[in-house]
């Protein structure tokens, strides 16, 4: 039996290792790192989530506020805008890990593993900001990029989105500050999607493993399309002085040292995620996700992060994992496979075009713009077609009817 209890037990010596070698700086970025502190919030707020008792809750509060506390006398903080209130955030969760699992222990049977999935659901969102920061600085050192190639897109279409954005953003100091600050709140999104599949029966989707596979998958293709963004490719003209369309190839672009991974946009991606995977929430918290992803939209753009380019990919790669996650529709179902199958080409056809297309696209304005609006609009109809099934039935009834009702959302999506 030993090698089974060895087996079961990697998965956890593999995280502790990992935490262990990749923790180097984050003691400084505890206190200073806005997008940890999000993380944090977010594993406080999934916490909260499942209305844990009074003694539970004030034990948190009370534990953050003597960890932050300590910090500001042993360590300190280096002000950032908002970070008064924003570095509470990871007290609040560092607190909340620490007490879940300190409860945990109290507790045996079904409810410590309850308690098991809330805490690892929890512990996701730290870790995977320690993962995802390590293979970025892989990213970094990557020699190519391909900025010059996307940044010709978005000025086939016109004047380059980005750009625009940016000279409203450079024109407005609090603005500025505010967009950043949203633009970093991305794991709220994330942490809303974990505490409803944490407590939520109804589970078409697979919610974690789909966010996992978008950050492998996504990484993956940062390497296979590496680009940065306008804001590092062209420092010193973002944003206010954008090159002519027919300049940027000829142009290319200077040595620079940023992470590539603005090919696709998973920044805008999560929030895709976020709306598909809100339906059941109440109308309040859906018109909050929306808006909440038309926010990290116009920063992606405005803050130089992306390109316009890279939030429309995004939108048939996500298709792809929301179809390929969707467990309550068989896989032979049509509305199923063919989404897969559609968002994965869709996503090959455009890393192929955007290297070796860009001559058609300068030179037709209407032939970017309709390759656009096809892959926004058929990725939106292919994926309501799925979710009238996915959303509409539980997975036993679904396995009786699948193909027949796939057949039906697409005459009604």
């Amino acid at each position: 039996m030993w090698p089974v209890f060895a087996l079961r037990r990697l998965p956890i010596v593999f995280v502790v290792l990992s935490v262990l070698l990749l923790s180097g700086g984050i003691g400084w970025a505890l206190g200073n790192n806005s997008i940890l502190s999000f993380m944090l919030l977010g594993s406080f707020l999934i916490h909260m989530a499942t209305r844990p008792g009074r003694r539970e809750w004030l034990t948190v509060l009370g534990l953050a506020v003597l960890l932050r506390t300590a910090y500001a006398a042993f360590l300190g903080f280096h002000p950032y805008f908002g970070s008064v209130l924003v570095s509470w955030g990871s007290f609040l969760g560092l607190a909340s890990l620490v007490v879940q699992l300190i409860w945990m222990a109290r507790v045996r049977g079904e409810a410590r593993a309850a308690r098991r999935i809330t805490f690892l659901t929890t512990g996701a969102l730290p870790y995977s900001w320690l993962i995802l920061a390590f293979c970025l600085s892989f990213v970094t050192r990557t020699p190519r990029s391909f900025d010059a190639y996307l940044l010709a897109f978005d000025s086939s279409l016109g004047a380059p989105v980005s750009f625009v954005f940016g000279r409203y953003l450079a024109e407005n100091a609090l603005l500025r500050h505010l967009t950043k600050t949203v633009y970093d709140a991305l794991p709220l999104g994330a942490s809303c999607i974990l505490a409803w599949n944490n407590r939520s029966r109804f589970r078409p989707v697979s919610v974690i493993p789909m966010y996992i596979t978008m950050m492998v998958l996504g990484y993956g293709l940062y390497w296979l399309y590496p680009a940065a963004g306008p804001a590092f490719a062209y420092r010193g003209m973002f944003p206010f002085a954008s090159p002519e369309k027919w300049q940027i190839l000829a142009m290319g672009v200077a040595p620079f040292d940023a992470p590539r991974n603005a090919m696709p946009s998973l920044h805008f991606g999560a929030m895709l995620l976020l709306m598909w995977n809100s339906r059941s929430w109440p109308v309040a918290g859906r018109v909050a996700a929306a808006a909440f992803s038309c926010g990290i939209a116009f920063a992606t753009l405005g803050l130089g992060e992306h390109y316009l380019i890279d939030l429309v990919v995004a939108f048939p790669f996500m298709l792809a994992l929301q179809a390929a996650w969707s467990e309550s529709v068989p896989l032979r179902s049509a509305c199923r496979y063919q989404a897969m199958a559609a968002g994965g080409m869709a996503t090959a056809a455009w890393f192929l075009a955007l290297r070796w297309g860009l001559p058609a696209f300068l030179a037709s304005a209407p032939l970017a713009w309709g390759c656009v609006v096809l892959t926004v609009g058929g990725t939106i109809w292919m994926e309501r077609r799925l979710a009238r099934v996915a959303w509409g039935l539980d997975g036993v009834a679904v396995s009786a009817a699948g193909d027949s009702l796939c057949r039906a959302a697409s005459t009604t999506a």
